[in-house]
């Protein structure tokens, strides 16, 4: 038994993909964590619906999972980015701020830029001094703290101890999707 914090992946990534559906944007790519991680899943699921809700196909070629660094995003967005043009994506959604990163790298290789030609929004769990607002255009994000989270666990389980014969707390913190310079309308 144990005290649960938990984000709201599954919304933040709703919200994402919904944001770029909004601007007009068809061909979105996910890059995503291991599939076999529940948060992963989970924002696979909220990229999903919000697609679905617009009537637009989940292109099975502009997912991918796997590690959440830099060289993985760079391989994974340079790869998708690589096929003609009205092919490749315009925009990608990253399951962290090393996946963005990534595609920051491939975009430019390719002779792209971020805000202008390519839609980026990425997830930062605010861990380390690279936010996302340090970009260069500052980035999309959906943002959540794991250092808050990790507080609140502490005081959860203090609370455990005092009253052992309550029920075990769980909670679910909303995400906040904090609109920057690297989101912008479809290009033509």
């Amino acid at each position: 038994p144990y005290a649960f914090v938990d984000i709201d992946n599954e919304g933040a990534f709703f919200a994402a993909a919904r944001l770029l559906t909004d601007l007009g944007h068809q061909r979105i790519a996910l890059l995503n964590g291991e599939s076999l991680l529940n948060f992963a899943a989970d924002r696979e699921r909220g990229f999903r619906a919000a697609l679905s809700a617009r009537g637009l196909p989940v292109a099975g070629d502009l997912m991918w999972s796997g590690p959440m660094v830099e060289q993985e995003g760079l391989a994974a967005a340079s790869a998708m980015l690589s096929r003609p043009a009205g092919q490749h994506p315009t925009a990608f959604v990253c399951s962290s701020i090393g996946l963005a990163l990534g595609v920051k790298r491939a975009c430019a290789a390719a002779g792209l830029v971020i805000g202008r030609d390519v839609a980026l929004i990425a997830h930062d769990d605010r861990l380390h001094g690279m936010g996302s607002e340090n970009f260069d255009p500052p980035l999309t994000a959906t943002q959540s703290s794991i250092g808050e989270a990790g507080r609140r666990i502490v005081q959860l389980c203090v609370s455990m101890l005092h009253a052992p014969a309550e029920p075990l707390p769980q909670e679910v913190w909303p995400v906040d999707l904090v609109v920057r310079q690297s989101t912008m309308a479809a290009p033509n």
